[in-house]
């Protein structure tokens, strides 16, 4: 499955959207609600308290229950759109106009695996960008070991208010039909200079990450290629998670019993450092020969906060990770443990785990036991979040309470939604705290750069101007070069020979010490 291209310019369309609605992108309020799935919640986050009255139509909920999503409000606090497991649904709980809707194609199942994000565009306030890291499997009755997986993360474009439309669809990253490059490890920060984002990716079976700058007009750069591992070594796409701490400067990567902490560069997006806090070596081979390891891997983290606490979650544990004196020393704390084993029907689960507007960190819960195919209000161990009251204090001393938010009655949703820190300002002083920037993009808008034709078929002219002591490098969707060319001349051109290259979609980078520009070339 793959979603096609509509092209649009939006700067065109953002001055007639100015006057629609005025939503703020740096209130916190944008992460008001939470859409909970399946039990059909919203939560709501006010000066008195929480809100867990609003429930919808479950109906209108697509079938993969255990799935991240998100969601944003405007600067009121009111529930603009979210992403649900398959699409976008409307504060109206109603499919999003023209919105994609892979639940049509009934052979792929679509649940656990995905990772969604929604990020403004700053340009224009009645804009935003929805991004979903979305992994499939063709069959969910054969073993996981024999699935075709693929992974597609694609974009939405979209604007609100009322119902919502989408304004078209992409693919941001395509790793092929049954490719192994299959990950949801998507996540994004504010750009240093507080009006971009950086978007981070990491497909597995590689050793690189991967990272798009959207800037204020919603126009994406990239990607951009960094090895500096690790390397998931199955194709197996669920155990890789990343986020980042409270100031952007850190980014932290799960992947399955291991943790890896990088400093991470809002100005120039690369990852530097990168630290193992904890490690298992062992349980790696042991749990995916027979899944009897009776843990299981890490499934989701979370910063404080102040950024001096990682707590990551495994499905019977709770684990803090005090990072204070990082990375001289590392305290381990197991904040909470169940000590029924996770396959036992009538074990307590944890999953999900995100950082609320009131500052405090949630958790979803599970049990084995629960039929998530009874939507009927119930009194158990999964009718709760839990809640860790004071996420900046090391040790027991956080307070976490796996039923420290009741759900009336309805269930947790396993997963938490992916939380985005719109408020996040820019680095003063920094280089890229001013509208002429350095780092991976644009400093001088003088060089012309073009790849033609395009669609190309035996071969390609590439033409510059304005361009000095650059390199032009064309790579595949898994980041390897292909082509390559020194452009040691201000102005030329050079034809390449795409005889010998696979029909596909390749992506091009030219970069010089002052210039960056990246395009698209398809081969047919």
């Amino acid at each position: 499955m793959k979603f096609t291209s509509q092209k649009w310019v939006l700067k065109h369309i953002g001055a007639l959207l100015l006057c629609v609605l005025s939503i703020g992108v740096t209130s916190a309020q944008q992460n008001n609600n939470w859409i909970l799935i399946p039990s059909g919640l919203k939560l709501s986050w006010n000066q008195t308290g929480i809100n867990i009255d609003s429930v919808f139509q479950r109906k209108l909920i697509s079938p993969g229950y255990f799935t991240k999503n998100a969601a944003v409000s405007n600067n009121l606090g009111n529930l603009l759109f979210y992403s649900g497991a398959q699409t976008i649904w409307s504060n109206k709980y109603n499919f999003m106009r023209n919105a994609p809707d892979s639940s049509q194609i009934s052979l792929w199942d679509y649940g656990v695996y995905q990772q969604h994000l929604i990020l403004p565009v700053s340009s224009d306030t009645g804009i935003f960008k929805s991004y979903l890291a979305q992994s499939d499997h063709n069959s969910i009755y054969i073993p996981s070991y024999l699935k075709a997986f693929w992974v597609s993360p694609w974009y939405v474009n979209l604007w609100q208010p009322d119902t919502g439309k989408v304004l078209s669809v992409d693919t941001l990253f395509y790793g092929g039909s049954n490719s192994d490059s299959t990950s949801i490890s998507l996540s994004a920060v504010k750009h240093g200079n507080g009006r971009d984002y950086w978007l981070v990716y990491h497909p597995s079976l590689t050793d690189t990450f991967m990272s798009w700058r959207q800037d204020e007009n919603g126009i994406l750069h990239g990607p951009n290629y960094q090895k500096i591992g690790p390397i998931l070594p199955y194709h197996g796409n669920n155990w890789m998670r990343m986020s980042f701490n409270n100031d952007g400067t850190k980014i932290a990567l799960l992947m399955w019993f291991n943790i890896w902490i990088y400093d991470f560069d809002r100005c120039t997006g690369q990852l530097s450092n990168p630290v193992v806090i904890d490690t298992c070596t062992n349980c790696w081979n042991e749990f995916a020969v027979d899944f009897t390891y009776p843990s299981g891997p890490y499934i989701e983290g979370c910063f404080s906060p102040n950024g001096k606490m990682y707590y990551a979650t495994r499905m019977d544990s709770l684990i803090q990770f005090d990072l204070t004196d990082f990375p001289n020393s590392i305290n381990r704390t197991v904040v909470w443990y169940s000590p029924a084993n996770i396959f036992d029907p009538n074990a307590w689960l944890i999953r999900g785990i995100a950082l609320g507007p009131d500052r405090k960190i949630y958790v979803g819960t599970h049990s084995n036991a629960q039929d998530y195919n009874q939507w009927a209000p119930i009194d158990s161990g999964c009718s709760y979040l839990g809640v860790i009251e004071y996420p900046n204090v090391a040790g027991m001393g956080c307070s976490f309470n796996r039923l420290g938010l009741y759900l009336n009655g309805y269930l947790s949703c396993y997963m938490l939604p992916t939380v985005v820190d719109y408020d996040m300002g820019p680095l003063i002083g920094s280089p890229c705290d001013t509208l002429i920037t350095t780092g991976l993009f644009e400093l001088n808008p003088t060089p012309q750069i073009t790849l033609a034709p395009n669609p190309a078929q035996t071969e390609a002219t590439l033409t510059w101007s304005g361009v000095t002591e650059g390199t032009f490098v064309l790579r595949d969707m898994l980041g390897r070069a292909v082509l390559s060319e020194v452009l040691n001349a201000p102005n030329g051109t050079t034809n390449f020979d795409l005889s010998t290259l696979p029909k596909g979609i390749y992506l091009w980078q030219v970069q010089s010490t002052t210039y960056s520009k990246n395009g698209k070339l398809v081969v047919e």
